[in-house]
C-alpha cells in the first residue's frame, strides 16, 4: 500500500523531484504508481563517478513521455566523491525528472544530498491508526506498536 503523503502527490501533481526511500520495495512501489513510461524509466545500482556523468548526459534530452524517472539503488553505498558529483543533478534536475534514491543506511549520505530529498521512512507506508485505536493500542501494550507513525496522543 503507498503511503498516503505519495498518493496525494500523485493525486494533486504535486511531486518532488527527489526522494529518499529508507525501503527499496516503497521506492519501486512509489516508481509504478507515477505510471513512468518504461523508456523513460533508468534504473541503476549505486554509482561510480563515470556513472553519474553518463546519468547526467541522458537527462539533458527530453523525456519521451510526461516525465523521467531516475531510481539509484543502494545510494548509501556511494562513495563521498560520488555523492558530490550527484549533488548538482539533485539541485537542478533537468526536465520533468524525479530522481528516486534508495538506501538503507541513511547516516551514509551527505547531508547536502540529505536536504534536498523529501524522506520517506520504511514505516511509512503502514497504515495509519486513528487517535483512538492509538491510545487504546498504548494502553494494552503500554507503547506504541511499531508498525504505527508516532503521534502525539493528547
Amino acid at each position: 500500500m503507498l503511503n498516503p503523503e505519495l498518493t496525494r502527490a500523485i493525486e494533486n501533481n504535486t511531486i518532488s523531484h527527489a526522494y529518499l526511500f529508507l525501503n527499496e520495495d516503497m521506492a519501486f512501489e512509489f516508481a509504478n504508481a507515477l505510471g513512468v513510461r518504461e523508456v523513460d524509466f533508468i534504473v541503476q545500482e549505486a554509482l561510480l563517478t563515470k556513472d553519474i556523468e553518463e546519468l547526467q548526459r541522458q537527462l539533458k534530452y527530453k523525456p519521451y513521455g510526461d516525465r523521467r524517472l531516475v531510481l539509484i539503488k543502494h545510494a548509501d553505498n556511494m562513495q563521498i566523491v560520488v555523492q558530490n558529483k550527484l549533488l548538482k543533478t539533485l539541485e537542478e534536475p533537468l526536465g520533468n525528472t524525479i530522481i528516486i534514491l534508495s538506501a538503507e543506511r541513511r547516516d551514509a549520505l551527505l547531508p547536502t544530498i540529505l536536504s534536498r530529498c523529501t524522506e520517506i521512512a520504511a514505516n511509512d507506508s503502514a497504515p495509519e491508526l486513528d487517535m483512538e485505536a492509538l491510545r487504546i493500542a498504548k494502553e494494552l501494550y503500554a507503547s506504541e506498536p511499531l508498525f504505527c507513525k508516532r503521534k502525539e496522543i493528547v
